[in-house]
């Protein structure tokens, strides 16, 4: 089932489709009209068909993607199976990579400025679209004809749950939207979406935790200087203390305090230094740990490569599964049709051998008695039959009523033991 195939839509540097035709005013009118994250528009222009569907890949930018997908003469009644393979559509496109790419919080993205510069891409996507379109012969129907009690230019719009509607409307009118505004990501989508977002959110919170460490250390960091200073201011007014006191025993109480004093705040810095260690290491384990993170997300791209090269391999061997099917089928067909004709023959040889068989056992049963002719004529002169079929003279003949015994028999001759006889010179006896 090959039909029409067209990828459009809004990228980095406006509208553009492929291929750039007379669908490019429908396309463009279309795509300025959507009204929600994923839809399918039905549109019919005489025994044309189209499905054309649109995903939003960012509402701030205006920016979507576009597939379409023309039948002649047919139609399909029901959406639910096409939303679902051209939703698979755009999980391909997305895991090749080469037009959309999910960002770091695993939002769509589109990764060109226009469709013309990517032709290699647009023709294996269309591929990959027909293919799966092809799933669907079961459900074509033979297209009914228009109906002109309602105008062409009338719309309806559903849900996609809306099923039974829609598959009454799509007989009758020719412009119906379909909208669908959730559960518009493939299972695969949305787990590599959701993966994304997870590695970005514990990112960010990595980075915010380093943040308010950063800001803790340069607090402590401050304060441990504010310590210093009135460690070192302590020490100079013990140091003047003592002095003025070493001649004063009465002050010895007072010394023996500031001696108490000092040791505390040393004390009160070792546990600060402590304190700064900890968080010094923790910011270590911090970095380890966004390191760690940078790598899955590397490990994830590689992946994501990985099964792009894989899917591409798996297309390509299935294409060559595919072509070695048909050749083998045609081969299939071809020695079917052969065994079927030697069989045949082999069954018309098997009939006439046993025809022959059965004649030969009767002609075995059956006595052959020659038939007894009387010559009638002056002389029966006898014949012979030459290369050129000619009956010639062999210099024999038959006496009046001589008896002669006949063993075969042509229209005008009659075989004896001397040659052929004209039976007109013969009379049978009974």
């Amino acid at each position: 089932m090959k039909a029409e195939i067209y990828i459009f839509g809004n990228f980095a540097d406006g509208y553009s489709q492929y291929p750039n035709n007379y669908t490019h005013n429908l396309f463009e009118v279309i795509s300025t009209s959507r009204q929600a994250e994923s839809e399918i528009i039905y549109h019919r222009e005489g025994s044309l068909t189209y499905y054309i569907y649109t995903r939003e890949i960012s509402k701030i930018d205006n920016t979507f993607i576009g597939l379409c997908y023309v039948f002649n003469d047919v139609f399909i009644k029901d959406f639910t199976p096409l939303f679902s393979i051209f939703e698979d559509v755009i999980t391909n496109i997305v895991v090749t990579g080469e037009l959309l790419e999910f960002t770091n919080d695993g939002k769509l993205a589109t990764k060109i400025n226009q469709l013309y510069t990517h032709t290699k891409e647009l023709q294996r996507v269309s591929d990959y679209l027909n293919n799966k379109l092809n799933s669907l012969g079961g459900k074509t129907e033979k297209l009914p004809p228009i109906n002109f009690a309602i105008s062409t230019a009338e719309w309806k719009s559903y849900s996609y749950k809306d099923v039974a509607d829609i598959q009454k409307s799509v007989v009758d009118y020719s412009n119906i939207r379909v909208l669908k505004g959730e559960e518009y990501n493939t299972d695969t989508l949305s787990s590599y979406a959701g993966k994304l977002n997870t590695l970005n959110n514990e990112k960010t919170a990595a980075l915010r935790t380093i943040d308010k460490q950063k800001q803790e250390i340069s607090s402590l960091k401050k304060k441990q200087k504010n310590y210093k200073l009135v460690i070192w201011l302590i020490v100079f007014i013990c140091i003047g203390g003592i002095i003025f006191i070493s001649t004063i025993n009465s002050r010895n109480a007072t010394i023996k305090r500031l001696n108490k004093v000092v040791t505390e705040k040393v004390s009160t810095i070792i546990s600060q230094e402590e304190i700064i260690g900890i968080l010094h290491d923790t910011i270590i384990s911090k970095t380890q740990k966004i390191n760690i993170l940078h790598t899955d997300n590397q490990t994830l791209a590689y992946q994501k490569d990985s099964l792009i090269a894989i899917n591409s391999k798996l297309h390509r061997d299935k294409n060559t599964l595919q072509e070695e099917k048909a050749n083998l089928n045609r081969k299939l067909t071809q020695t079917e049709t052969s065994l079927k004709s030697a069989n045949n023959q082999i069954s018309s040889l098997k009939t006439e051998m046993n025809d022959l068989k059965r004649e030969n056992k009767e002609l075995k049963k059956r006595k052959y008695e020659p038939e007894t002719y009387k010559v009638t004529s002056y002389k029966a002169p006898c014949y012979y039959i030459d290369g050129s079929y000619n009956y010639k003279k062999t210099g024999y003949s038959y006496s009046k009523n001589t008896t002669l015994y006949v063993y075969y028999k042509t229209y005008s001759y009659a075989l004896t033991e001397k040659g052929f006889v004209k039976l007109s010179d013969l009379r049978k006896q009974y």
